[in-house]
This record gives structure tokens, sequence and C-alpha cells, in this order.
């Protein structure tokens, strides 16, 4: 594939001769000598960064990873052939009014009544300038929902200056709407920011004591290198093109190796991040697609009364897009002047060298009441109290959820809240007659029963973090009704956003192709005991 793309001279010959007698490209893989650095940049026409990502994924990686292999080697054909895109061609239409002045059959005059000759500005809230991105992550029918679009744009396309003067003003540029099945809906709140944002995992994480940054001119903290402290850690050419954030928000490049445990890097900008991530001490470091330079986020919060978020339907709005999926409309607020409030302005002349080159979409819904459950032997309704491994747990018994939401989507995260009855004051008390008798070798305490999270994700068990215990304590070691198992290890192979469950209407589980169960570990819970310690 290389060969057909970048053979030299021409696509499809051997490619062009390595320096220093290597004859593959895996002998100047991870090889940090400057003739193979410059072979890399100058004969592939690539980074060392996007060459060592090809062969990481042609030696490791999986079927799906190859789509990246295609796109960087595609991008390296294009910059071999020197091919430049043709300018984009733009037409500017102005002061066009949607609307019926009056209908008039054939041959017939009628009186026209006075009117607006560009239409009335109070009704073109739907015909105002705007754009739409459409989403299967947006299917949201229930609980408490909040969607952050983050866009990402190109060059200097985001006026920073001009959106800080509209935000420092307090209007508000921009209305949101969102498809329902029978309207437009528009959030409970919704804000906008500008900046730098993070919009991925990072791929490690420092202690600010094991790593420092090196200036050039300390007197004014110009910084050109940064430095490894720990001798554990080391830096390889697979870092050059990464980003270090640091704990103030201060976004560098790792551009070169200085030594295995010294970088060069330079300053690319600075985050928009919570107080929380600048007070805490970890230095963090992201692939270069993390991070979004310059770019506007939008945050819409839906509360559980309103409606279902689902596609649009063909007859409810002049603004339609035919697509499976909800639709998400961002256009241009018409906003009354202090002047009068009869005469509207959008923020179009200020904001229409604004471009999108992608969007990162990510959702977080709570209090989800629709749940298909199920134990080791029936299904359950989860209208009533239920017992989540039967009536008789063992080691090994499991409980069986899945949702709409947690079944199609690629999850970041899980919080199962768990409301218990009947509960002991305590284990330790409740289980000491068991212990005494030996019917149980070990003392009971109350975190001593235990659950793993498991996913069934391509006809294949997972598990998803550790085991956590699945009963809580208060201050004075007497159990709590409520729980929350929170989840954060979804690094799963394979997983992805699976629609195939969207029309799959049943109550249980297990009919779906991708769901959860908790399953019980040791020790036993001991109720087949009950009548052997009573005697």
């Amino acid at each position: 594939m290389m060969e057909y793309a970048l053979g030299h001279p021409n696509s499809g010959d051997s490619l062009a001769k390595m320096p220093n007698d290597y004859t593959t490209l895996d002998e100047i893989f991870n090889i940090t000598e400057s003739a193979v650095i410059t072979y890399i940049n100058e004969e592939l026409y690539m980074s060392v960064a996007n060459f060592s990502e090809i062969m990481e994924i042609k030696n490791i990686g999986e079927e799906d990873d190859w789509q990246e292999v295609y796109r960087l080697v595609e991008k390296a054909e294009t910059k071999k052939i020197n091919f430049t895109y043709p300018p984009v061609e733009k037409t500017e239409i102005q002061n066009i009014c949607a609307g019926s002045i009056a209908d008039a059959k054939a041959g017939e005059a009628i009186k026209l009544e006075r009117f607006n000759t560009l239409g009335n500005p109070t009704q073109l809230a739907e015909e105002s300038v705007g754009f739409a991105v459409a989403s299967p992550l947006f299917l949201l029918p229930e609980g408490s929902r909040t969607i952050t679009l983050t866009f990402a744009t190109p060059g200097n396309t985001l006026d920073r200056d001009i959106f800080q003067e509209i935000l420092d003003s307090g209007v508000n540029p921009f209305e949101v709407y969102l498809s329902s099945a029978k309207e437009w809906i528009q959030p409970e709140f919704f804000k906008y920011e500008i900046g730098g944002f993070i919009v991925e995992e990072a791929l490690k994480s420092y202690s600010s004591s094991n790593i420092s940054l090196n200036p050039e001119h300390p007197e004014n903290g110009n910084f050109t290198s940064v430095s490894l402290i720990s001798t554990s850690d080391t830096f390889t050419l697979n870092n050059i093109g990464q980003v270090i954030v640091w704990n103030d928000g201060n976004i560098f490049e790792i551009t070169g190796l200085v030594s295995a445990i010294e970088a060069n890097i330079k300053p690319i900008g600075q985050g928009n991040f919570s107080v929380d991530y600048e007070d805490n001490d970890r230095i963090n470091l992201y692939w270069r697609s993390a991070i979004y330079l310059d770019s506007l986020q939008l945050q819409l919060t839906f509360d559980a009364s309103q409606p279902e978020i689902l596609p649009p339907s063909p007859d409810e709005s002049n603004f339609f897009m035919e697509t499976p999926y909800p639709l998400v409309k961002i256009m241009l607020k018409q906003i009354p002047t202090t002047s009068n409030d009869r005469e509207q302005i959008i923020y179009y002349e200020q904001l229409k060298s604004l471009c999108v080159e992608k969007v990162k979409i990510e959702v977080k819904v709570e209090n989800i009441q629709d749940l298909q459950l199920r134990n080791d032997n029936s299904i359950i309704n989860p209208k009533n109290p239920f017992q989540p491994f039967g009536n008789n747990p063992k080691p090994g018994a499991s409980f069986y959820f899945a949702n709409s939401e947690i079944s199609q989507k690629k999850l970041d995260s899980l919080t199962i809240n768990l409301e218990w009855m009947g509960l002991p004051n305590n284990f330790a008390t409740h289980y000491q007659a068991y212990s005494e008798t030996g019917v149980i070798s070990e003392a009971i305490a109350n975190d001593s029963f235990q659950a793993s999270l498991k996913l069934f994700n391509k006809r294949v068990w997972v598990n998803i973090g550790s085991s956590q215990a699945i009963f809580a304590e208060d201050g004075d070691n007497n159990l709590t009704t409520s729980i929350n198992l929170n989840y954060q290890e979804f690094d799963v192979p394979g997983y992805s956003l699976n629609t195939s469950t969207i029309e799959i209407d049943s109550d249980d589980p297990l009919d779906q192709s991708r769901y959860f169960k908790l399953e019980l570990e040791p020790p036993d819970l001991g109720h087949d005991l009950y009548s052997i310690v009573l005697n």
C-alpha cells in the first residue's frame, strides 16, 4: 500500500532507497537516527508520529484501526503529488423572505393588505441563519440530559476577541433547538464558551513532582523543553506530536527528543479547564486530536420533564433534514435592538468567518428509569421491589440490566444507584452467629459482599473495572439504604456505538446484543445456612 501511494519516482514503484543500508519499513520503525527521520519526513512525506502510528496498527492493530492508516497514507500521497484543493466558491444571498402574502386564483384580481416587504421579523426564527447536526448520540428519551458539543475550528476562523466581546456583553447570539416527536424543543439551560478544550482521556498522567519545565530564559518563562525526573518514565519517538497539558492550563506540543528523559516542546495554547483540574498536581499527556484549540463549545441541559429527543417529523418545520437520527439546529438568534423592539439584528457579520472542521459530541444522562432487568431465574419488573440476585444469592449469581442508552452507546462512565430494603443495622452483628458456629469461615463486615460489573459485547463478557462493595455504611458503621457504584474504565476492544438494538422491544435484557450484569463475588450470603445457625 505504501509503494502504491508513495513509490519513487511514481506511484506503484518501489519506495525511495532507505538510508544506512536499511531495506524495510519494519527496520526503520523506532529508529532515532537523524537520516531515518529525514527519510520519513522527505521521502514518505509524513511525520515520525504518523509513521509510528501506521506501523503500530500494522503490527498489532485491529481491523477497525486500518481506516486511520488509509487516512494517513492518503494524506502523505496528497503531499507527495503537491495536490492543492481548489478554492471553495461562495454565493451570498441576502434579504430573502419566505412567506405567502396572499392566495389568488387564476384570472382573479385581489386587494393586498399592508405587509412588510422583507417579512415580519418576529416570525422569522426558523428562517434564520444556522446549521444542524444529526447523530444517534442525540437519541435521549428520558432522564436529566446534558449535551456538550465542541466544535473544532481550523486556522484563525474563530475570532476570540469578537466572541469575547459578545460574551462580555451578556448577549447570547445563538438559539438552539432539538427535534422531538411533535415539535422542536429548546433546552432548559444553555451556555457557550470559547477556548481550548480536552475531548479525550489522557494517554498518561505524571505527578508534578516527577516532571518539570525547562525555561530557555528563566526571567521570562519561555519554556523550550520538559524533563522527566523519575527514571521509571521515558520519552520515545511515539511522543513526538503529542501534547502535554500542565495543571495551570498551558498546553505544549512535543516537537522532538533531546534524550530519553528530555523532550523539546513548544507552547500551542491555553485551555479552559475546571478549577479541580487546575488545583490538582497531575500533568497529563494526550494525543494531539484530544485538544481542540480556539474552539466553540455549547452545553445544553434538558430536565426529566421535557419531551423525548427523537428524530424530527418531516412536516414539523421548514428547517428539515432527512435523517433517522435526532437533530440539533443552531441558529443565529434574532435580538431586538435597544432603540426599537421591532428592529432585530443577528451577529452574522461578526461570526460569518467561523468554519467548523469537526465536532465532538458528549452526552450525560441521569436518573434513567426505563430499564430491562432480570436475574438468573426470571425477568424483573422494575416498578416493584425485587431481589436482584434471586431469593438465594450465591457467588456467581447475576443481576442483568439493559437500556437503550447504555446498550447502544459507547460509555465513558456508568453509575448504578441501588436502593436496598430491610437491611440490618450492620453485617458484623447480623452474621456473628454464622461465624461463631463455623458455617461461615470469615467474619462478615459491611463491605464484605461485592459484585463485579461485566459487559456483554460482541458475544464476549468483558470485565469493567474491579469488584465493588454493594452495600455502604455511615460514619457510625451502620448500613445505609443507598449506594452508588461508579465505573470509569471502559477501555474495551471493539467497543463502539451500536445501533442494532434500537428497534428491539423486549423486557428481557438478554434479547439485546449488548447488556450488563453485576455478578456476586464470594463470600456466600448464607441464606440457606440460616436453619443450621438456628439449631
